[in-house]
């Protein structure tokens, strides 16, 4: 829709997010940035997460995941 309806720049430079409302009423955030070519990159989401499961993490898994901790693409984890 953003290049269909050529949308303001404050949306498609990332610096405005676009809110979308989930039939639960939750929303979700969404920013990007176009490049050059009209292409989408940079795509950032916010929501609420909720638990679905409760289970054990193997060890193996939990180091990785800590490894990895931080390293977000979407900059600081508490929000643009």
């Amino acid at each position: 829709a953003a290049l269909r309806f050529d949308w303001p720049a404050e949306y498609t430079t990332g610096n405005k997010a676009i809110e979308v409302t989930a039939h639960s009423g939750d929303v979700l955030r969404i920013w990007f940035t176009l490049n050059d070519r009209r292409e989408v990159v940079d795509v950032c989401l916010e929501t609420i997460v909720r638990h679905v499961c409760r289970g054990e993490v193997c060890p193996e898994l939990m180091a990785r995941a800590l490894a990895a901790a931080g390293r977000s693409e979407c900059g600081d984890p508490q929000g643009p």
